[in-house]
């Protein structure tokens, strides 16, 4: 078994290259985006919302499926389930973010106090913070899973974190809910 302090450098090595590569996608989304013309006024819903969605969704799964493994001792699907949930997280992230910047190139100035999009805003940044809690999380739990931390008998920070997942999951399927009334309601 790993020592604690041996965790907790795998952690932040683990840490430290998702968030180089989520703040590295992010930025070359962001950037070439911008070289994307998008209209001032435009109302639409940007279509990486729909990818991200089904990356949610998708996550959701194979962090199920994974609580499912790791509760029958299959050690191996457990784990392979963990690093797609935690691929699905770090694909989320620069997608989320993409998304976010077309949506506020989308809002109009006389909107952006009043009209829904700026709310949609709002609680999808909220939303994505969250999110990356939850793929810290997953972090920790995968790098503890690696440790062989976790079996038929101890995985409540698997199912915590699964549980986490959904809840997101859920909050999203608002967020988006609420954005796709207000595009096609203005």
């Amino acid at each position: 078994m790993s020592s604690p302090s041996n965790l907790s450098l795998r952690f932040f090595a683990v840490t430290v290259l998702l968030g180089l590569f989520t703040a590295g996608a992010s930025w070359s989304l962001i950037q070439w985006g911008s070289q994307l013309e998008i209209q001032n006024g435009d109302r639409r819903i940007p279509f990486v919302f729909l990818v991200t969605t089904v990356l949610l969704v998708s996550g959701s799964v194979v962090m199920q499926r994974g609580v499912r493994y790791v509760r029958i001792e299959q050690q191996r699907p457990f784990r392979r389930n963990l690093f797609l949930a935690l691929l699905v997280g770090v694909l989320f992230v620069p997608l989320q973010c993409f998304g976010l910047w077309c949506l506020i190139q989308s809002i109009r100035p006389d909107d952006a106090l009043t009209g829904a999009s700026g709310f949609v805003f709002v609680f999808a940044g909220l939303h994505g913070m969250h999110f990356a809690v939850a793929l810290l999380f997953l972090a920790y739990v995968t790098v503890k899973a690696l440790a062989n931390r976790y079996d038929h008998e101890y995985y409540l920070g698997v199912a915590a974190c699964a549980l986490f997942w959904h809840a997101l999951g859920v909050a999203w399927a608002v967020i988006f809910g609420v954005l796709v009334i207000t595009s096609t309601v203005s």
